[in-house]
């Protein structure tokens, strides 16, 4: 028999997946055939992910899947009448199962895992300060916020690292590792676009890569005087929370996510 608490849950769960399903027809409404969503662990790449995909695609990209009157300001110039209106990309940092029971389909969701110990530095400083500075007590703000939710699945914040990337293994979504990201933009990229039925040149990828490359998105963010966005791109390396954790905090988190760490090669 399930308890109140448990109904609780069920209930916050489907109202959530309702406000999805509600978002994506305004999407439709609109003529859109194919909602793609990149969705991610916060700071875990999902925006640089979903700004390739879209000028791949040709298509428009919305700020996130839960504000879908949002377009985000196209930053390669493209003429908005090379864009296509039958598909859109949208962002989310909800998991793969909220995202199907809203009604988005398994294979338009891409899932972007990143290492848990870089996003307990990455996070640190951009969600518990305005200097995106990590420090060790912010370090363990983030990493608490990490492993200590333990709340119906609503959102991010609700949800435990390893709770929400196993989330995509079990709903067989198309999963990424921001390592592989960073080591072959190009290679994964070209796999997410014949994942989502966009197959690319060679050619046009590599232009989007090198656009959208960190170095390349920061200098142009500080050249246009948008100090958020400059501030918001820190590094984007992986393995540099080891200049940044120390030995107690590796420890907790490695212990506490283990299992989904060694299932994505993190440990």
């Amino acid at each position: 028999m399930v308890n109140l608490l448990e109904k609780s849950k069920l209930h916050q769960t489907f109202r959530q997946a309702r406000k999805i399903r509600r978002h994506r027809r305004k999407l439709i409404g609109e003529g859109v055939e194919q909602c793609v969503v990149v969705s991610a662990y916060p700071k875990s790449g999902n925006t640089w992910v979903a700004r390739m995909v879209s000028d791949a695609i040709r298509c428009e990209m919305v700020a996130y899947l839960s504000d879908v009157q949002e377009r985000l300001p196209r930053e390669s110039g493209l003429d908005p009448a090379e864009l296509r209106d039958d598909v859109v990309v949208a962002r989310s940092h909800h998991t793969a199962t909220l995202l199907t029971l809203g009604g988005v389909q398994p294979q338009d969701i891409a899932f972007v895992v990143r290492d848990p110990r870089d996003i307990s530095v990455s996070g640190s400083g951009f969600l518990f300060a305005s200097d995106n500075v990590p420090n060790e007590e912010r370090i363990d703000q983030m990493i608490d916020q990490m492993v200590e939710t333990q709340k119906p699945n609503v959102r991010w914040q609700d949800v435990r690292w390893d709770s929400f990337v196993q989330s995509a293994i079990r709903k067989n979504v198309l999963t990424i590792r921001y390592v592989d990201l960073v080591n072959d933009t190009a290679g994964v990229l070209k796999q997410i676009l014949a994942r989502l039925g966009h197959e690319r040149s060679d050619e046009l990828i590599d232009e989007v890569v090198r656009f959208h490359s960190f170095n390349t998105s920061k200098e142009r963010a500080a050249a246009s005087g948008r100090d958020d966005v400059h501030q918001y791109l820190r590094r984007g390396e992986p393995g540099a929370y080891r200049n940044y954790l120390n030995a107690r905090q590796r420890e907790r988190i490695e212990s506490e996510f283990r299992q989904t760490m060694e299932y994505f090669d993190f440990l």
